[in-house]
């Protein structure tokens, strides 16, 4: 693959799940994200898209003794994760 200085895309968001499809080029067997800003909303929905087994994991950074502790102000990511089924630890 030869590089050039265009952006292919945004690692972020919607486009998590492209360069995981365009680089790896099938869905993981698992797949791992942060609760912030719903950056990995859709790359956890684009893993949890196989019909085999699969892990989606979803960090939620409330331990501000043994990290840090933020939270989104909408609970985007902690809804989509109850609603599709993913891990929160």
């Amino acid at each position: 693959m030869l590089r050039t200085p265009e952006l292919f895309h945004f690692d972020d968001k919607e486009g998590k799940a492209t360069g995981i499809d365009h680089f790896i080029g099938r869905v993981p067997v698992i797949s791992a994200g942060n609760v912030r800003a719903g950056g990995d909303i859709a790359m956890l929905t684009y893993c949890r898209s196989t019909e085999l087994p699969s892990l989606q994991l979803l960090v939620n950074h409330d331990d501000a003794k043994r990290e840090y502790e933020y939270s989104e102000s909408d609970n985007r990511s902690l809804n989509a994760a109850k609603e599709n089924g993913w891990t929160v630890c």
